[in-house]
C-alpha cells in the first residue's frame, strides 16, 4: 500500500470509493439534458463551447504561471500545454469539448431514433470499451477510450429518460445499483492494489463499469427527490451554476491557500484531515466561484 498505513489507505479509499463519480454523473446529465435540445449543431456549439472555453482557457493561464510553464515556453508550446491539461483534472474539459462537437452532429439523430437503436449502439460501444481495456500503454488508445467512455455515460444518459419506471421502483434500483457501485469499487480497487502494491486509478474513472453503475444508481435515486423549499431551490440552482469554475479552480484554493496555512490531509491526524481538507477546498472555492460570477465580466471563469 505505499508509504501509507494499511488503515489509513483503506479509509482514503473508501472515501474515493463513494465520492469519486462527479465526472460521470456529469456526463450522464450532459446527456440526458443537451441530446433532446440539438436542432442546429452550430448554435448548440456556440451556446456550449462559449460557456466553457472561455473558463477553460483562463484557469489554465493561470495554473500555468503558477507553475511557471506561462513565459518560458513558445505560444505553440503553451496552445500543446493547455490543450493535454496544465493540470491533470482539465483534461476533462478537453473530453467536454470534443463530446459537445461530437454532440452537435449526431444528437439531433440519436433523438429521432428509436430506444432500441440506441440501446445496440450503446452495447456496441460498451464492448469496444471493454475490449480496449487490453491495451494500457497506447496513448491514442487510452485517449480514445476516455472520449468514448464520455460519449457512452451521455448516450446512457439520454436512455435514462426515456425509461419510465414508478417513483418507488426507480428510488430503490437508484439505492441498488449506488450500493453495489460503491462496494464493486472498493472490493476491486483494493483487491487490486493488494496484489500489485499500488493504487489503480482506473477503479474511479468514467471507463470503470463500477463507477458507471453506481452514477446511474445516484441518478435515479435523485430523480426521485422533490426540492420544495424555494430558499432549497436557489441554493441548488446556485450551487450548479458554480459546480464547473469549483471543479477548475479547487487545487488553486488547496495547494496556495489551505497548505499554506496548514490544512492539509495530515491536519490534527489524517482521518480528520482528509475530511477538513476537502470540505475547507470545496467551501472556499465555491463562496469565490459566486461572488466572482456576480460581476459583470465573472461568468467568464465560471
Amino acid at each position: 500500500m505505499g508509504k501509507l498505513p494499511e488503515s489509513l489507505w483503506l479509509y482514503s479509499h473508501g472515501l474515493e470509493s463513494v465520492f469519486r463519480s462527479g465526472l460521470a454523473l456529469f456526463l450522464l446529465l450532459s446527456g440526458a439534458l443537451l441530446i433532446p435540445r440539438v436542432e442546429n449543431p452550430f448554435a448548440f456549439l456556440k451556446k456550449r463551447v462559449l460557456r466553457i472555453f472561455p473558463a477553460f482557457i483562463i484557469w489554465s493561464l493561470l495554473y500555468a504561471y503558477l507553475n511557471q510553464r506561462l513565459f518560458n515556453v513558445s505560444v505553440l508550446e503553451l496552445a500543446v500545454n493547455i490543450w493535454q491539461g496544465m493540470e491533470m483534472h482539465l483534461w476533462f474539459v478537453k473530453v467536454i469539448l470534443v463530446l459537445y462537437v461530437v454532440l452537435a452532429f449526431t444528437g439531433k439523430a440519436i433523438t429521432k431514433s428509436t430506444y432500441q437503436n440506441v440501446l445496440f449502439c450503446w452495447l456496441t460501444g460498451q464492448t469496444l470499451l471493454m475490449v480496449s481495456l487490453i491495451d494500457q500503454e497506447t496513448v491514442w488508445i487510452i485517449e480514445a477510450r476516455n472520449y468514448l467512455a464520455g460519449f457512452l455515460l451521455m448516450l446512457l444518459g439520454f436512455m435514462l429518460t426515456r425509461t419510465y419506471l414508478p417513483a418507488k421502483k426507480c428510488k430503490n434500483l437508484g439505492m441498488a445499483l449506488t450500493a453495489a457501485g460503491i462496494t464493486a469499487t472498493f472490493a476491486f480497487g483494493y483487491s487490486h492494489s493488494n496484489h500489485t502494491g499500488q493504487l489503480q486509478d482506473f477503479y474511479y474513472s468514467i471507463v470503470s463499469p463500477t463507477i458507471q453503475v453506481k452514477s446511474v444508481g445516484i441518478f435515479l435515486l435523485f430523480s426521485t427527490l422533490q426540492v420544495k423549499k424555494e430558499r432549497s431551490r436557489r441554493l441548488l440552482k446556485d450551487l450548479s451554476y458554480s459546480t464547473f469554475g469549483i471543479y477548475l479552480s479547487h487545487l488553486i484554493f488547496r495547494d496556495s491557500v489551505l497548505h499554506q496555512v496548514g490544512i492539509t490531509y495530515t491536519f490534527i491526524n489524517p482521518y480528520l484531515g482528509i475530511v477538513v481538507t476537502a470540505l475547507s477546498c470545496f467551501l472556499l472555492s465555491g463562496v469565490f466561484i459566486y461572488l466572482l460570477s456576480k460581476f459583470k465580466f465573472g461568468k467568464l471563469f465560471t
